[in-house]
């Protein structure tokens, strides 16, 4: 027995479990196999590495989201990607780890809590480029492991941007799925009055929290528990609308009676008993002539949701006015290996944003839209469908530069098959303590 694997069935210390990939890298298959043994040891007494809720870790990450420059996440109609934020909302929503997604074998949690799944997650945290061993890694590892799915999240970013861009300080947004708070945590970055309705009762209790912790003194929070549905605002109250809403059966949050898709579990009662009503309900609180925005896209359990949504939207009472991408994953994984490094493009994956306008008393008989306003004064013409004309606002200095990696996209979960290509490592930046990857590939690759 080699004096390093003497020392790694010693360990004791948390220091000494958290090797880094330069120390790995140089294990034997005999130490490497008793290494993941004592990591795996290490975690089924200390349990599932959530994510951190003390106060300094939450500044930390409230700060780089406040300090970010949300003036360059919207470029032309196409939403990018800004992940700062994601892993201070996710601290607030413990329970999500053990949601199930579609037609996902496992949730996170669940491979974690199994022997031999948890064992395989190890080992490929050390061969598929991770820089160091620990909760980040962990986490950011039983989210993509094969036949599993974690939950999305909006990121805060992209919702601030938003507001921003549609909105005066001030406004009030209305937001018809709380979810996991991302538009939340937007609103406050925002600095705009947030409407907002969540029947699962964890995400509920955890959006109160994120509102004791972050809510500015000036703007007022309200988080009503319980299903969009049943919304009842008063009329012409609501500046601006914007939400993610369930896709249906695909994310279930919880199994609580007041779930969508348990009260209506056929899509054609989804679509008009949760879907139509919640629109007949925004579009009653919404001031004439402003706007909704809903990011959708179909999913394998409903194919024409995007459609429905749109016909849904317009029965309504609203016009459909035009259609954004919101850039959710890079695809570099469904390269083949050898494109990988040389290729320059993108490869984003995308889910559409589709915005109604609610119609003013100065509209012709549902003909053409003549305006829409955009932030306050700088009306424009809608018939151009060009709704980027705006004078970009000064950027603001960063104050931290680094990605918080998460899931985010409600697509399908990933098969449980295995790809023929060779596994190219994913390059982390060694940036901060907690960074994970990313974004969870399209093809299994796990």
């Amino acid at each position: 027995m080699s004096d390093f694997l003497k020392e790694i069935l010693e360990i004791e210390d948390e220091e000494d479990v958290f090797l880094n990939a330069g120390k790995w890298s140089q294990l034997t298959e005999e130490e490497t196999d008793a290494y993941i043994e004592t990591v795996f040891k290490y975690y089924r007494e200390k349990g599932f590495p959530y994510y951190p809720t003390n106060k300094l870790y939450r500044l930390k990450r409230f700060k780089a989201l406040m300090g970010m420059d949300d003036s360059k996440v919207i470029k032309g109609k196409i939403v990018t990607q800004q992940l700062h934020g994601l892993s201070l909302c996710w601290t607030y929503m413990p329970h999500s780890w053990g949601v199930k997604c579609g037609g996902a074998k496992y949730t996170p949690l669940e491979v974690f809590e199994d022997d031999d799944h948890f064992r395989a997650v190890i080992r490929k945290v050390m061969t598929l480029g991770y820089s160091s061993m620990g909760a980040a890694s962990i986490r950011g590892m039983v989210r993509i492991y094969r036949g599993a799915q974690s939950v999305s999240n909006f990121r805060p970013t992209s919702a601030s941007a938003l507001y921003k861009y549609f909105c005066n300080p001030g406004d009030t947004v209305l937001d018809s799925s709380s979810g996991y708070g991302g538009r939340l945590m937007g609103a406050i970055k925002a600095k705009v009055n947030y409407i907002g309705y969540d029947p699962c009762t964890p995400s509920w209790n955890g959006l109160q929290e994120m509102i004791k912790d972050w809510g500015n003194p000036g703007n007022t929070y309200t988080i009503h528990h319980g299903g969009s549905e049943d919304m009842d605002l008063p009329e012409n109250s609501v500046d601006f609308a914007f939400t993610s809403p369930p896709y249906f059966n695909t994310e279930k949050y919880s199994d609580e009676e007041t779930q969508s898709w348990k009260k209506y579990p056929t899509r054609e009662e989804w679509l008009n008993g949760f879907l139509k009503d919640t629109i007949r309900n925004v579009h009653h609180a919404l001031k004439p002539g402003k706007l909704m925005g809903i990011n959708i896209a179909k999913v394998k359990s409903y194919k024409t949701i995007e459609e429905d949504c749109i016909r849904v939207a317009e029965e309504c009472g609203f016009v459909l006015v035009d259609t954004w991408k919101y850039a959710m994953s890079n695809l570099m994984w469904t390269l083949p290996n050898k494109d990988r490094a040389t290729s320059t493009e993108p490869y984003s994956k995308f889910e559409p944003i589709f915005w109604f306008r609610k119609k003013s008393g100065n509209d012709d008989d549902g003909g053409l839209i003549k305006k829409v306003d955009l932030d306050g004064d700088n009306a424009i013409d809608v018939q151009t469908f060009d709704f980027f004309d705006q004078p970009t606002p000064k950027p603001e200095p960063e104050v931290f530069d680094f990605f918080e990696g998460d899931s985010e996209s409600k697509s399908e979960a990933q098969p449980e098959t295995k790809s023929e290509l060779p596994v190219s490592p994913v390059v982390q930046p060694e940036l901060e303590p907690d960074v994970e990857l990313k974004d969870k590939p399209d093809s299994e690759i796990i």
